[in-house]
Parts: C-alpha cells; structure tokens; sequence
C-alpha cells in the first residue's frame, strides 16, 4: 500500500465515522439515507459539469456494473439504518465495518483475483474477524441488545459494502483506461461516482416506497431534517471519493477495504463518549483487536 493511499484512506475513515454518528444520532431509517445521499452526491456534480465528455465514454458493460453498485450501496443503506434502530452505534458500527474484510478476500479467491494477498495480511483480516467476534459474542449475552434482531440488516449491510467494493474496483478498471489521457483519473472517479450515487438514489426510492407501503398507519413516523441529512450526505461523498481514489494505488482492493476499519475503534470511541452509549468491555477489547488485524494488514 503506498502512502498516497494511506493518506486518502486515513482521512475516509474519520469521515465514514463522523457521518455514521450522525446517522445514528438523527433519524436511522431509509428516508434519512434517501436524502442524505440524494444531496451529498450534488457536491460531485461540478466534477459532471467540467468532465462530461468522460461520460460518453461508460461501456454499456460499466452501465451495466454501476446499475448493480448501486443497487448494492442501496442495500447497504437499508440494513444500517434498520440495524442503528435495533443497537448501539459501538456495537453496530464494528459488525458492519469488519464483515467485510473476510467477504471481499473469499470473493476474489473464488475469482481468482486473491494471488497478491501477503501472508501477513492474511492473518491481520483474520484478527480483524476475531475482533469482530469478540463483539459480537460479548453483546449477544446483554439482555438490552436485540441480537438476533440487529444480526440480519448487519449482514445485510456488510454485504452490501462487500458488493460495491468489488464492483467499483472492476468498473473503475475498465472505465480508467477509456478516458485515460482525456480525463484526470480522480475527476473520472468523481463522474463514476455522481453516476453511481444517483442510481443509489434510484434504488433507495424503490425501497423506501415499498416500506412505507408496507408500514401499518399506527407506526410513528419520523421527520427527516434536511440539513443534517445533507451535512452527514457530504460526508458521505467525500469519504468514498477518497476510498475510490485510493482503489488506483493499490494492488489488490482487500487491502483498502480492510485498512478502512481503522474507524471501527474510532466509531466505538465516538458511540461511547458522544452518544453516551455504554462502555462494555466486549466493545473495547474487540476494537483493540480489530485495530492489532489493521497493523497486519498494513505491514502485510
């Protein structure tokens, strides 16, 4: 990994945290992340506006990928707002945060794409998944989490973080090349990204309309406020442009998504001494874990 993305991952990680905080502190459901992603991806648009003559260069193969990213950063939202709902944001966060790590690995091994993972780094995601356990062992026996309640949209976030992952390293493959020399690679990444934020957008609609179709008309409803959904939106952006970036200085894209968790301590930090949440030890000892696995991975 080299520091160019160190850098930009460092500073992904402390807005990935900050935005989920705010998730969890406003309103956790579909409609938040709806707006939040709707106006957060208006900050890419200049990038639209400057570099359009990228977006005659999308494959319809790349259409095709980013119709699917999308449709995965979708589920991503719906399963962590259903999972802020049920559980802390300390408990929740490293769940959905190190799932991953083991996903995107076994995915590109069965692709065939799993050959440049070092040893080391082998074992650093390994930890990463016993910090992860830990947690999630330890708030199991709490009568006050839902566990089985929370495991479901976890999963279902952690999967679909997995999915856009190894989508948007494969579209970004192929769509860098096409306007390579025409269009800077992280302005390319930008336009990739508006494309892929709206069909999110898209996506939410379909499931946000479904739920409420669904809701029983005694169900309490909660008010989104736009502006915090808008300022945890431009979090939103910012972090992932910067991880997508990154994707162009690594070797192989299970290095960026496991270093990525280095917010998995932070989070717990932010759930404890913002939100005021309980300290369990599960929490701490397993964000200590997780964060041994991160320094595997990077020396790895």
């Amino acid at each position: 990994m080299t520091r160019t993305a160190l850098l930009l991952i460092l500073c992904s990680v402390f807005l990935h945290a900050a935005w989920n905080a705010m998730g969890k502190r406003s309103v956790p459901e579909t409609a938040f992340f709806l707006t939040a992603n709707s106006l957060g991806v208006l900050i890419l648009l200049p990038f639209v506006i400057v570099f359009r003559r990228a977006i005659p260069a999308i494959s319809p193969q790349v259409w095709g990928l980013l119709a699917l990213t999308g449709l995965f950063q979708a589920a991503y939202y719906t399963g962590l707002a259903a999972s802020y709902r049920r559980g802390d944001l300390s408990a929740v966060y490293p769940l959905v945060r190190a799932i991953p790590v083991v996903l995107v690995p076994l995915i590109g091994f069965t692709l065939g794409k799993g050959g440049t993972i070092g040893a080391v780094a082998l074992a650093g995601m390994a930890v990463v998944l016993a910090g992860c356990l830990t947690i999630s062992w330890f708030e199991s026996r709490k009568s006050s989490f839902p566990y089985r309640r929370v495991l479901l949209p976890v999963l279902i976030a952690a999967a679909g973080t997995a999915g856009y992952s190894i989508v948007d390293d494969y579209a970004l493959s192929l769509f860098r090349p096409a306007v390579q020399g025409d269009v800077p690679a992280p302005a390319a990444t930008a336009v990739y990204a508006f494309i892929e934020g709206v069909l999110a957008s898209g996506w939410l609609t379909v499931i946000w309309t479904a739920e409420r179709r669904l809701r029983t008309a005694d169900e309490p409803r909660s008010r989104v406020r736009p502006g915090s959904a808008a300022i945890a939106g431009i979090g939103i952006y910012l972090a992932y442009t910067l991880v997508l970036v990154s994707m162009g200085f690594v070797t192989n894209v299970s290095y960026v998504v496991a270093f990525r968790q280095l917010s998995i301590p932070l989070g717990t930090i932010i759930g404890i001494s913002v939100l005021r949440e309980n300290p369990g030890k599960g929490k701490l000892i397993g964000s200590a874990v997780v964060f041994c696995g991160l320094v595997l991975v990077a020396i790895g």
